[in-house]
């Protein structure tokens, strides 16, 4: 699967080494060579081009030397411009059939690979005229002919997709377009959307999460959009930056809520990002140190609602002389106020994120966004559940699924078969890891009397337990369990089946 540019002026990427190198492969190819799906795609290409009269081709996975650090940035940092400067962009998608119609409601097209990578999100609406092709090279549609099909499986509306949307495009929708997306490298999360926000910045492969922090810090340096800050995930303290995409995902219609007058300007400085907000203190929550910090963004209403409630976020006051100094905490949440605001008043703050100056353990340590626990349905139905009030529960017929954050969450799972028997689960998330254990001999399924039990005596025993000591009861085991952003499945032993 490839995307593919084509440009009818010669010349304009003649100086890409890495195209003739291609184009004289392709003239004298090797046996090995022409075996290859790369080879087959890019000759095929060459002639759907040539059939149509264009002379030069652009294929971005060969004509970008990616061994040359500066012609890899050069490239990525330009590739939105070129693509919207492109006559026609090619999309080949490998695991489309030609025979199928790409409308249907579960078609090869709409389930598509290609709409789940990162690069492509650019590919997708930078060219004015975009063509698909399914695996044999049978012509699928344009973006244009496909554009009802394409918005519903995107989340991005036809008129966004066909360039005749004059309104404004807030940053945290543009985020939740990619929010869905996924990238080979994580450093891609960031470098695939420099085009879509107008910001250049060097790319450096190994630095990590930082990209998405840099491609932020760049897009605060050109805009006054607060949406920026309108992301949700685990917490417990964080700074105003989100550390992937995926954080955006809820804000697929945020927008301004005011226009952009009410809000002043803000910057990174070394004491945090520094910002003007009202503040709203929230006396039942964890004393007066925790305000709603308001935000100049919104959710799209319908048309004709007059409704207008700006988002809120929860910062805390740092402890200390510095009383203008804050973190934000209950980072999983977004509030949306039902009432009007006024941003005449407002208190000039600084919003601490991570401080590299200080030795803090916990920022070193993997983190994963999110551990999903997923309990499958068996023959005699769902568990009792009960978890921690920080997770999320999902139910559906066929599954529970539960959400923890980084650290401190735990759920108590109790199933019984049809004699009676009771096994119980405890599984959880301490300083970043996933644990499980599993419990018998319980004759009766109160919960709060089997987690007291458990984490006054077995659990605090087994926590500190040196290897081959025999200080936990008989009736409990532990187990292994791996958990990972797409979720970990959990079943229990085949007596319960």
């Amino acid at each position: 699967m490839g995307i593919l540019n084509y440009v009818k002026r010669p010349g304009i990427f003649q100086r890409s080494k890495q195209l003739i190198t291609a184009r004289k492969e392709i003239q004298n190819p090797s046996p090995e060579l022409k075996k290859t799906a790369g080879y087959k795609k890019v000759l095929r290409c060459c002639e759907q081009a040539a059939s149509v009269g264009f002379d030069y081709v652009w294929i971005d996975t060969c004509c970008i030397d990616k061994t040359d650090k500066f012609e890899l940035t050069e490239a990525l940092n330009s590739m939105f411009h070129w693509y919207r400067q492109s006559q026609v962009c090619y999309s080949y998608l490998t695991d489309v059939p030609g025979n199928e119609d790409p409308r249907s409601p579960n078609s090869a097209f709409r389930r598509s690979r290609w709409f789940t990578r990162g690069w492509t999100l650019q590919e997708l609406l930078a060219p004015l005229y975009v063509i698909f092709f399914s695996e044999d090279w049978t012509e699928i549609g344009t973006k244009a002919s496909l554009q009802e099909v394409i918005s519903e499986v995107t989340g991005i509306s036809s008129q966004v997709l066909l360039t005749n949307y004059a309104g404004e495009i807030s940053v945290a929708q543009r985020m939740a377009w990619a929010s869905k997306r996924e990238t080979a490298e994580v450093e891609d999360q960031a470098y695939c959307l420099m085009g879509l926000f107008g910001v250049n910045m060097p790319t450096m492969y190994g630095e990590g999460e930082n990209a998405f922090q840099r491609l932020q810090l760049e897009i605060i340096k050109v805009s006054d959009d607060h949406s920026i800050f309108a992301w949700t995930g685990p917490g417990p303290e964080r700074g105003l930056l989100a550390r992937s995409p995926r954080e955006f995902a809820h804000c697929g219609s945020v927008r301004r809520y005011g226009d952009d007058t009410l809000t002043s300007p803000f910057s990174m400085t070394n004491k945090g990002l520094n910002i003007k907000l009202p503040l709203i203190p929230c006396h039942n929550l964890e004393g007066d140190d925790v305000f709603l910090a308001v935000l100049n963004c919104q959710r799209k209403k319908e048309e004709h609602s007059k409704d207008r409630y700006p988002f809120g976020i929860y910062l805390r006051r740092l402890k200390g002389n510095r009383s203008n100094h804050y973190i934000r905490v209950k980072t999983e949440r977004i509030e949306e106020l039902k009432r009007q605001i006024s941003f005449n008043e407002t208190s000039d703050i600084y919003v601490r994120g991570m401080d590299p100056s200080r030795f803090d353990v916990v920022h070193w340590m993997q983190r994963e966004d999110r551990y999903i626990f997923s309990i499958k349905k068996r023959p005699n139905g769902l568990p009792q559940v009960e978890y921690n009030k920080m997770a999320r529960r999902e139910v559906s017929k066929e599954e529970i699924r539960l959400t923890f954050g980084d650290s401190g969450h735990s759920g108590i799972l109790i199933f019984k078969d049809k004699n009676g028997r009771i096994l119980v689960i405890i599984l959880g998330v301490h300083n970043y890891n996933v644990w499980c254990d599993i419990a018998t001999g319980y004759d009766h399924e109160d919960v709060k009397t089997i987690a007291r039990e458990y984490w006054d005596g077995v659990r605090s025993g087994a926590r500190w337990a040196q290897p081959g000591q025999e200080n936990c009861i008989s009736s409990w085991w532990r187990v292994g369990l791996s958990c990972h952003q797409e979720g970990a499945s959990l079943r229990p032993p085949s007596i319960f089946h």
